[in-house]
């Protein structure tokens, strides 16, 4: 693999990634630091690594799709490192690409250009740029060839990894037992609370039926006692008009009776006034009549008890003729005056 890399700012790093499927799980960093000026990029002059696979090429081909290299982009401080951002490097890339021969050699290559995500804000802060050649091998290279493992280290490793994948298949099966047992207690759990909750939803279902019965014909029974006050206030207010109408012609009635009576009454008694004021001139003037009555009568009354003195001596039957007389002469006088 080699490394290119492109920032937008100045920066002196260098980068670490680590794969478990190399053999080794400590880090590789890639040597030695690089600066880099504002919007420029540099190579990494020993950024070149290979890598031996003992598996099987099914196996290889899930490992590469499945796992990608997680590179690391440090800022080199001194003797600090600080992370800058990640990269992930997808290695199923390169088996998109056609098998290329040259010789006896069988590969497949491609580029790529990875971005770094920044740690802090999540957005891109550069670019890697790496290359990656697979290359097939027919049976195990050398031992003496670039001082690589011995045919004997590859058949260990490739047991390795055959042991490793049964075991991994022995952990799977075991892994879908127990899935599949606790899938079924967890269905027969689900059955048993589905029973449980069909057997609640049943007995809420009916008493929510027969509570809405009892709010239907609550609410039917209210709504009959509505259209029946509805009614009802249409009539009062029909009465109320109605009494409203009678009343006010009623009003307007006595309002005419009342100034006919008016009318009436103040003619009448204009009349009675008048009769009033002449009956007080009838009055006054039977008042003086009375009186001057009144007097006579006393002259009489004393003429009378003269005559009656003088009358006294005379024979009876003469003096009761004479009274007789008296008295009709006065009745008489009396009888013209009134």
């Amino acid at each position: 693999m080699k490394f290119i890399i492109k920032v937008q700012f100045l920066i002196c790093f260098v980068c670490r990634f680590r794969y478990p499927f190399f053999g080794s799980q400590q880090p590789v960093v890639v040597q030695p630091p690089v600066s880099l000026v504002l919007g420029g990029e540099n190579y990494f002059s020993a950024s070149t690594y290979s890598f031996v696979f003992a598996c099987s090429e099914d196996s290889l081909h899930n490992q590469l799709y499945c796992h990608p290299i997680l590179l690391e982009v440090l800022m080199e401080r001194g003797n600090c490192h600080s992370l800058v951002g990640i990269a992930q490097v997808p290695l199923g890339e390169v088996l998109k690409n056609e098998k290329v021969s040259l010789g006896n050699d069988v590969y497949q290559r491609c580029s790529l250009k990875v971005p770094v995500s920044a740690v802090v804000s999540q957005l891109t802060c550069a670019f890697v740029h790496c290359t990656l050649t697979l290359e097939y091998q027919k049976g195990f290279p050398p031992a003496e060839t670039q001082g690589l493992p011995s045919a004997s280290e590859y058949l260990a490793a490739t047991e390795l990894e055959m042991w490793k994948a049964s075991e991994e298949e022995t952990f799977t099966k075991e892994m879908k037992k127990k899935e599949a047992c606790y899938l079924f207690q967890l269905q027969e759990e689900w059955e048993r609370r589905e029973k449980e909750r069909q057997a609640v939803f049943t007995q809420k279902f009916q008493a929510y039926n027969c509570l809405e019965v009892q709010l239907r014909n609550t609410l039917e029974a209210a709504q009959c006692e509505q259209r029946k006050l509805l009614s009802r206030e249409t009539e009062l207010q029909q009465l109320y008009r109605k009494l409203s109408f009678e009343e006010q012609s009623i009003a307007k009635q006595c309002q005419a009776k009342v100034m006919q009576c008016q009318l009436l009454y103040e003619g009448k008694l204009e009349v009675q006034r008048e009769k009033t004021e002449e009956l007080l001139k009838t009055v006054e003037r039977l008042k003086s009549q009375v009186s001057e009555l009144s007097a006579r009568l006393t002259s009489k009354d004393a003429e009378f008890d003269e005559y009656k003195q003088k009358v006294i001596s005379k024979p009876e039957s003469r003096l009761q003729a004479e009274l007789i007389m008296v008295h009709i002469e006065k009745k008489l006088w009396i009888f013209e005056r009134v």
